[in-house]
């Protein structure tokens, strides 16, 4: 889809500039432009440099092992398919506090390997698990401490007080965050029901197979019963007996 806009945009802006005259105007914004995305990488990529050095000493430390032990409630509630995963729940928990820290590339490649880890083990290759859909989300909107990329900008920008964006960055992700997470949690659980009534459903048609291919005998004899035929009477029976043992009444004692 960028594909399209972006060069949507630039042929729009060049045809503006030709029938308003305003071609100079457009060649001078071309070069200072230019330039001021030279700086702008040349910015970012010093602090992408030093908090992604930081990282990966943090990796080789206890650092991280640590975090990941502070960050393993969390990440139990958020990822109740990981919990035997250890090496994947470390994984997350780095990329989580890369984007806590507010380092979105640094960031992107943790995920992505934590995404990968989880792929091997997805039942399903040619769909996203829910652990998968769930970094998807936290990815996207994530809770920033320190919003380092955006502080870097707003500075190259020669900005007088980068750093005057942090509160309204904690309110607007930690918003974030817990819509995306509770909408996902909903959908997650509405999907396993639609799941469960599916299988049940499934459930249902092999008992209906099987009895339509129990064999008519002649002569008389003990019939046969499929096996799942046997499962679902007695689940029927046994939930028919506790209905009723709470809707019986009960009988006066005798003096």
């Amino acid at each position: 889809m960028l594909n399209k806009i972006w060069p949507i945009f630039i042929i729009a802006s060049f045809i503006y500039a030709v029938i308003f005259g305003n071609i100079d105007k457009l060649n001078s914004s071309i070069f200072s432009s230019t330039q001021e995305t030279v700086t702008l990488c040349l910015t970012l990529l010093g602090t992408m440099s030093l908090w992604s050095g930081i990282m990966k000493i943090a990796e080789k430390t206890s650092v991280i092992t640590k975090l990941t032990k502070i960050l393993n409630p969390i990440i139990k509630i958020l990822f109740p398919e990981l919990k035997n995963e250890k090496e994947i729940r470390k994984e997350i928990a780095m990329n989580m506090i890369a984007n806590i820290l507010g380092l979105g590339n640094a960031a992107t490649p943790l995920g992505i390997k934590a995404m990968k880890s989880m792929q091997k083990i997805n039942l399903n290759k040619e769909t996203l698990s829910n652990s998968m859909v769930m970094l998807i989300v936290l990815n996207t909107a994530s809770i920033q401490i320190i919003p380092t990329t955006v502080i870097a900008i707003r500075a190259s920008l020669n900005s007088k007080n980068p750093t005057s964006i942090i509160f309204p960055v904690w309110i607007a992700t930690i918003c974030a965050a817990v819509a995306g997470v509770v909408v996902t949690k909903i959908l997650i659980l509405y999907e396993n029901k639609k799941e469960l009534k599916t299988e049940i459903n499934r459930t249902f048609e092999k008992y209906i197979a099987e009895f339509h291919d129990i064999p008519e005998n002649d002569e008389p004899s003990s019939p046969v019963i499929p096996p799942t035929t046997v499962s679902i009477l007695a689940a029927s029976t046994l939930l028919k007996g506790t209905a009723s043992d709470k809707t019986r009444p009960i009988s006066p004692k005798s003096p």
